[in-house]
């Protein structure tokens, strides 16, 4: 492996970044984003759990406004498909 070139990314923060399916896919704390080789960010998410790209698409699991959720994000244009969502309830005493 070499380097090529500098590639300039703007984010918060970074926990790891991989190359996957021709991109850039960066994860931080609460974040993933996906970038282009020349540093276009092509999309941003917050999630909680990820997979490596399988066919072009990024599986996760996520928290968003009490609910949970599976679904899958298409690394190119960042399109979101939810498989299964379920609320989730406060524990009550």
């Amino acid at each position: 492996m070499n380097e090529q070139k500098i590639v300039t990314l703007r984010l918060i923060e970074i926990a790891h970044i991989s190359f996957e399916a021709g991109f850039i896919i960066s994860d931080a704390l609460y974040r993933t984003a996906c970038f282009r080789p020349g540093g276009e960010k092509v999309w941003e998410r917050f999630q909680s759990e990820r997979t490596k790209v399988i066919n072009n698409r990024i599986y996760f699991s996520d928290y968003e406004k009490e609910t949970t959720r599976l679904g899958f994000v298409e690394v190119a244009t960042g399109k979101e498909t939810i498989l299964y969502s379920e609320p989730v309830d406060e524990l009550t005493k």
